[in-house]
């Protein structure tokens, strides 16, 4: 029953990763980031889902956001904060150490119907 089990679980992480790797749109399944610059594909992707209008950006610096220093080792996310002509702020995206998007937002005086392209 044991090895069953075990069997299960190892079947099921495989699908999970199979169905994400098989999507040419999922960018981090490619990626083996080690320094937060090499999110910037993943970053570059999010603009261009927003319609964020690039000759708004002046600007971007791409982060490690350490969360705990422990002994086995340190706990750490990624970020990018993307500058604007168009307000002042900045419109960040934070992520995993994977480079996968867990959210971002806007800061400042910068709302994302002011960064967006005009249609």
């Amino acid at each position: 029953m044991k090895n069953l089990n075990r069997l299960f679980f190892c079947s099921l992480i495989f699908v999970s990763v199979a169905s994400c790797a098989g999507n040419p749109d999922y960018l981090q399944s490619s990626l083996t980031p080690y320094a937060p610059e090499d999110c910037k594909p993943v970053v570059e992707q999010e603009i261009d889902r927003l319609a964020i209008d690039r000759d708004k950006i002046t600007g971007t610096d791409y982060l490690t956001s350490y969360l705990s220093d422990g002994e086995v080792g340190n706990d750490y996310n990624y970020q990018a904060w993307m500058r604007f002509n168009s307000c002042t702020g900045h419109y960040v995206v934070d992520m995993n150490k994977a480079c996968q998007i867990e959210r971002s937002y806007a800061m400042g005086n910068c709302r994302l119907e002011d960064i967006v392209a005009s249609k």
